[in-house]
């Protein structure tokens, strides 16, 4: 599959539920079109992997772009009322005008753009997705991100001179305890970075099943605000400052940067199929 999507899939499940047969799904909604229209070309890009990773850029119609990747049941049903719900919550912020978004707006918004990077990432990488197999499943059958997933909500700067445009970065995430007793682990999780028109996102999960929390400590902390897994009763965007895809290592920089507190799961708990 090229960074694009423009490469057909064959030999293939839903990537939700396992189903088949597929149904063409686009990689960004087709009703961005109407809240950003544009018949002309538009830069687009895609960074997958650490640092400046797989990067391409390429010029084509936005929001028309569509691959093979979920069944009939998921992209008609779940999917489709997914994005219902989601359009008049996100319009307003993609066309970079001032809004409040309360806590369920700000939970649609995180199911939304989690939903949206599993796609990216399953039609991005060469290889498997970032995401373990079962956060595929939980946001099909609850709508909602798995407790091992934190979201971000900000603005992104591009969209001062490009308003029709979108961005998306993908790197896994490696695990630097602070107890010098734990191993490292550079198979911990992912980073998404999801931006579209004026809004963006940032998406951190990991693959251990025990209690988590996860928190931004760094020097873009009024650019980002977080939305899940614990939503304000209101926020305002857009942030204090802007964010942007050229600023995706700086957030991850230390001092500052993401932290994880892990408690420790109960002797024979299932804490999931990646990690014991």
């Amino acid at each position: 599959m090229t960074l694009d999507g423009t490469a057909e899939t064959t030999g293939r499940a839903c990537i939700f539920c396992g189903g088949r047969p597929l149904t063409r799904e686009h990689l960004l909604p087709a009703w961005l079109a109407g809240v950003l229209p544009s018949d002309d070309p538009v830069i687009q890009f895609r960074t997958v992997g650490p640092g400046e990773g797989d990067h391409r850029e390429w010029s084509r119609r936005p929001f028309r772009q569509n691959t093979r990747f979920v069944c009939e049941r998921c992209n008609s049903g779940w999917m489709s009322r997914l994005e219902e719900t989601s359009r008049p919550v996100l319009a307003p912020a993609i066309r970079r005008e001032p809004c409040i978004f309360d806590q369920e707006q700000q939970g649609v918004a995180a199911a939304w753009a989690f939903k949206t990077c599993l796609v990216l990432q399953a039609t991005q990488s060469e290889g498997p997705p970032l995401a373990p197999p079962f956060h595929f499943l939980h946001v099909r059958r609850s709508r909602t991100p798995p407790p091992q997933v934190a979201v971000w909500i900000g603005s992104h700067y591009r969209s001062l001179r490009d308003p029709v445009n979108s961005a998306y970065v993908q790197s896994p995430v490696a695990l630097s305890p602070l107890d010098d007793r734990l191993p490292e682990d550079s198979a911990f999780g992912y980073l998404c970075f999801l931006a579209v028109g004026g809004i963006s996102f940032v998406v951190i999960g990991h693959r251990y099943r025990n209690r988590a929390e996860l928190r931004y400590e760094g020097i873009l902390t009024d650019a980002i605000e977080q939305v899940w897994p614990d939503p304000r009763p209101t926020l305002q965007w857009p942030p204090r400052y802007m964010m942007d895809r050229d600023l995706v290592d700086v957030i991850t920089h230390p001092p500052g940067g993401f932290t994880i507190r892990v408690w420790p799961a109960w002797p024979g708990a299932d804490t999931g199929p990646d990690h014991p």
